[in-house]
C-alpha cells in the first residue's frame, strides 16, 4: 500500500494515524472504536506508515486523512472529536476558538511527554478481532 491510496480510503474514511506503542494514543484509539458508532473511522500505526507509506515528511503527532487532505496535532484531534458527532461535535466546535498556535503547543508538550507520563508498549498494538477490518498494516 502506498500513502496515495490512504488518502484514497480517506476519500469515504477518515483515517486516524496514531503512535502504535504509545499508552495514550492507544486509549484514544479504543475511545474513538467505541464512539463511532457508524464505523466511519480507520487506523493506521504512525509507525507503519513512515516505514510503508512513505508520507511526504516523517510524521511524528496525530493525524487525520480526511476527504483526502492531511491534518496534524490539535486540528486532528478537534476534526476526529467533529466526526464522533453529538456532544463531541459541540466540543470540538467550542475548542475550535481556540487559536490553533496554542492549541499545538499544549499539544505538543503532551505528545513530548507521553510516553513518560503514560506509558509505552514494547511493540504496536494488535486490534481486537471485532474491530481488525478497520485497521490499515
Amino acid at each position: 500500500m502506498m500513502a496515495s491510496e490512504l488518502y484514497s480510503i480517506s476519500e469515504h474514511h477518515p483515517v486516524l494515524v496514531f503512535d502504535g506503542v504509545c499508552h495514550l494514543c492507544d486509549r484514544s484509539v479504543q475511545f474513538v472504536l467505541k464512539k463511532d458508532t457508524h464505523a466511519k473511522f480507520r487506523f493506521c500505526t504512525l509507525q507503519f506508515a513512515n516505514t510503508q507509506l512513505q508520507f511526504e515528511t516523517n510524521v511524528d503527532s496525530v493525524v487525520l486523512l480526511d476527504e483526502g487532505k492531511l491534518y496534524i496535532r490539535s486540528t486532528a484531534i478537534l476534526r476526529c472529536m467533529h466526526h464522533l458527532g453529538g456532544i463531541y461535535r459541540l466540543i470540538s466546535a467550542m475548542l475550535s476558538v481556540i487559536p490553533t498556535g496554542f492549541a499545538d503547543f499544549v499539544y505538543r508538550i503532551i505528545a513530548k511527554n507521553r510516553h513518560r507520563w503514560f506509558g509505552k508498549y514494547d511493540s504496536c498494538m494488535v486490534p481486537d478481532v471485532k474491530w481488525k477490518d478497520r485497521f490499515i498494516g
